[in-house]
């Protein structure tokens, strides 16, 4: 069977201290993910990258590679909520 690379960048822009503060929530999260898959992180000038590397090697890599950015977008979603009521506190 054929071997794929997959790579998926999610960029965010805003505030530098915030990106920062939103990758530092996630990054205990990318520790544990599944084989295969790997997530690098880098905040620059009010922009943060975070790109999910995976290969698929059969249908079902497909499916742990988009559960795996879902995850890491829902995680995102909650810090940023969190960090704004802190915020707004």
């Amino acid at each position: 069977m054929s071997e794929y690379k997959v790579r998926i960048e999610v960029i965010l822009e805003g505030n530098n201290k915030k990106l920062e503060s939103l990758i530092k929530a996630i990054k205990p999260d990318n520790v544990n993910v599944p084989e295969n898959i790997s997530i690098e992180e880098e905040v620059h000038k009010d922009k943060a990258i975070i790109v999910v590397n995976g290969i698929v090697k059969e249908p079902k890599d497909v499916l742990r590679i988009r559960n795996t950015v879902d995850d890491l977008l829902e995680h995102l979603i909650l810090s940023h909520r969190v960090i704004e009521t802190v915020k707004d506190n």
